[in-house]
C-alpha cells in the first residue's frame, strides 16, 4: 500500500507518481510545465489502460473498434481528461484527449492479423484530416487492436511498411524508432511534413495483444 504523509511536497509525489505508473498521475498532469510533458503523463496513462485491456482480453472479443475506443475515453475522463470518443475534430476522430490548452488525437483500428491496408486508412485520418499540427496539438496516436495471434508481427509488418512507404514517399513516416518500454508492439514515427500545417507530427503507434484462445 502506498503511504502518503502531510509533510509530503510537490516534488516527492512526482517521485511517487513516477516509481508507481500504474497509479493516476495526477501530480504530473497538473503541474505539466509544457506539451511534451503532458504528452508523457498522457502514455503513461494511456499504457496502464492498455494493460488493463490486455489482461481482460477475455472479456472484449465481442468489442468492436468503437467499443474499445469509448471504453478508453471513459477511463481517461475518469483520470480528470476531457476524453470525448467520436468528437467533431476536423471529421471524427476516435479519441479526442484535452487538458487545459493541450490537446492529443488518437484513432483506433480493430485487426485480426496484419492488415496495413486498415491501418494505412487511420494513419492518413491522423495525418491529413484530424490532426491540427500546431503547437500544443503535434502528436497522436495509432492504437491497433489486435484479435489475432503474433502480435508483434503484426506490429512488425506495420512498421515495415511505413519504413517502405517514407522511402517512396519522404517524410510520410521519418525517424521510426521502437518505444523503449515496449519494443516489441510500441514505436514512435514522425510525419515531417504534415499535410495542414506544414510542421512534423509525432506518432506513437501502439499494439495491443488481445488474442484469446479458450
Amino acid at each position: 500500500m502506498l503511504r502518503i504523509s502531510d509533510d509530503m511536497t510537490v516534488a516527492d509525489l512526482r517521485r511517487l507518481e513516477k516509481a508507481n505508473p500504474q497509479i493516476p498521475q495526477t501530480i504530473h498532469r497538473w503541474t505539466a510545465a509544457n506539451y511534451d510533458q503532458f504528452v508523457e503523463t498522457l502514455y503513461t496513462e494511456i499504457d496502464t489502460i492498455v494493460k488493463d485491456l490486455e489482461d481482460d482480453a477475455n472479456l472484449s472479443q465481442h468489442y468492436t473498434e468503437n467499443n474499445y475506443n469509448s471504453d478508453i475515453c471513459r477511463q481517461l475522463k475518469r483520470l480528470g481528461y476531457e476524453a470525448v470518443h467520436d468528437k467533431n475534430q476536423r471529421g471524427h476522430a476516435d479519441i479526442t484527449v484535452n487538458f487545459a490548452r493541450y490537446s492529443w488525437i488518437g484513432e483506433g483500428k480493430k485487426v485480426q492479423s496484419v492488415n496495413n491496408s486498415h491501418l494505412i486508412d487511420g494513419y492518413g485520418q491522423l495525418i491529413d484530416r484530424y490532426v491540427t499540427g500546431k503547437a500544443n496539438a503535434n502528436h497522436a496516436g495509432l492504437l491497433v487492436y489486435i484479435l489475432g495471434k503474433d502480435a508483434m508481427h503484426v506490429m512488425s509488418s506495420w512498421r515495415t511498411h511505413l519504413i517502405e512507404k517514407d522511402l517512396s514517399d519522404n517524410g510520410y513516416a521519418a525517424n521510426i524508432a521502437p518505444c523503449s518500454e515496449n519494443p516489441d508492439h510500441v514505436f514512435w514515427s514522425e510525419c515531417t511534413r504534415h499535410t495542414s500545417s506544414g510542421s512534423t507530427l509525432k506518432i506513437r503507434h501502439i499494439g495491443l495483444s488481445l488474442h484469446w484462445n479458450p
